[in-house]
C-alpha cells in the first residue's frame, strides 16, 4: 500500500483507529507517530497528516468529525 495524505479542515477533527498492522503517522511535529493494533489519535483542525502502511494487514478506521 502507498502513503496517503489528509487533511482537517478549520472546523473539523480526525480520529485514526489502528485495527490491524502497524503504520507510520507523519504530522507537522518534529517526529513521526508508530500506530499499533489499539492505538487511537485525535488530529486537531488544521492539520495534514501522512499515513503509511508498515504491514500487508494494516486496517485503520478514520473519523471525521
Amino acid at each position: 500500500k502507498e502513503a496517503k495524505k489528509m487533511r482537517t479542515t478549520a472546523l473539523s477533527f480526525m480520529v485514526l483507529f489502528c485495527d490491524a498492522g502497524k503504520a507510520t503517522l507523519g504530522h507537522d511535529g518534529p517526529c513521526p507517530l508508530t500506530l499499533l493494533p489499539g492505538d487511537l489519535v485525535l488530529i486537531p483542525p488544521k492539520q495534514q497528516v501522512t499515513l503509511s502502511p508498515l504491514a500487508e494487514k494494516t486496517h485503520l478506521l478514520v473519523t471525521t468529525l
